[in-house]
């Protein structure tokens, strides 16, 4: 292989691996797959519609709205949406001292399946968090 094959293998390859699912890249987000997404960490206290308990709930604020595509999910069929707000679940002292700031977060994109998922989109763990 000579040097200019080379060099185009390793830049298609480089290419390549720059087009992974993200928000940005709108369209490719998917239920029940991972996805990575950038937002400004939000913290709130909500309550919960049944026993009246409150709970912290940590959201990533979109500067854009993403599409979700619609799937099958779990065994059910899970309608597309479309979000500029994606609840993340992790351990609040993880996600504490992120809020107000810009972070990146990968995980499972999951639909709102009970009533502590207050928002359209879930990112469950296990999370990756890289700040920007």
């Amino acid at each position: 292989m000579n040097k200019a094959t080379s060099l185009f293998l390793i830049s298609t390859c480089l290419t390549l691996l720059s087009f992974s699912v993200s928000a940005e890249d709108q369209g490719k987000l998917k239920w029940c797959e991972n996805a990575t997404i950038t937002g400004t960490v939000q913290k709130s206290t909500v309550t919960h519609p049944m026993n009246r308990s409150k709970f912290v709930v940590f959201t990533l604020s979109l500067k854009q709205p993403v599409d979700i595509a619609a799937a099958e999910c779990e065994g059910s069929k899970v309608a597309k949406a479309n979000t500029k707000e994606v609840q993340v679940k992790d351990e609040q002292s993880v996600l504490n001292k992120y809020v107000g700031k810009t972070i990146t977060v990968s995980g499972l994109l999951m639909f709102p399946d009970n009533a502590y998922d207050v928002r359209p989109a879930i990112l469950y763990p296990p999370i990756t968090v890289t700040t920007e």
